[in-house]
């Protein structure tokens, strides 16, 4: 049996006093490799359409003419507590366009889960997708300054393929297989293996 004891606590009598020896922090999962890896940002390349009276460069454009350009950023790995904006946010968005159209006099447009996941695609992607040098290898800030400018700019179908390769770079970066035990602070010798974290 393992027992994860974090720092100025003790172990209890009963069940705890069985693994009291065991001692492992969390700090311990981060101090060495193979066990604790960077999360490095990964290139992408995406599709962006204009249309607008303004070009995000800041030319003027002329009305009715539609431009296409290539793009190129970086995801990052967003934690829990930006995820967690990122569906506040999504909700927000929908409560306000609600309120907009009853300000309106228009009868409200039932939503379904189907509007909240569209939403909340483009907010976690304005999130994930960053500026990047690919000859430095550095992040800067968030491609799309704005999710409006996200929408604005690409297409469902086009979002739709990033957040699939968006959410095949989370999970590359989750492996399931177990780290070798003698990562861990005190497994030698001890005649156990630490378990690792299973796939999310």
């Amino acid at each position: 049996m393992c027992c994860i004891v974090f720092r100025g606590e003790t172990a209890e009598d009963g069940d705890n006093a069985r693994c009291a020896g065991a001692k492992i922090q969390l700090g311990d999962f981060f101090k060495s490799a193979p066990n604790a890896v960077p999360v490095n940002p990964r290139p992408v390349t995406l599709t962006c359409i204009a249309k607008g009276e303004t070009l995000p460069s800041g030319e003027k454009n002329p009305p009715g003419r539609v431009v296409r350009a290539t793009a190129k950023g970086a995801f990052v790995f967003l934690d829990a507590e930006e995820t967690l904006d990122a569906r506040s946010e999504a909700r927000a968005v929908l409560r306000d366009r609600a309120a907009a159209g009853l300000e309106e006099g228009q009868m409200p447009e039932p939503l379904d889960a189907g509007d909240f996941d569209l939403e909340l695609m483009y907010q976690i992607l304005q999130r994930a997708i960053r500026e990047w040098d690919p000859e430095t290898k550095k992040i800067g800030g968030p491609l799309f300054p704005t999710v409006d400018a996200l929408r604005e700019l690409v297409v469902v179908a086009e979002a739709n393929r990033l957040w699939r390769a968006h959410n095949e770079y989370i999970e590359s970066e989750h492996p399931s297989e177990a780290p070798p035990p003698a990562t861990f602070r005190g497994s030698k010798g001890r005649g156990g293996a630490v378990a690792g974290s299973s796939r999310r």
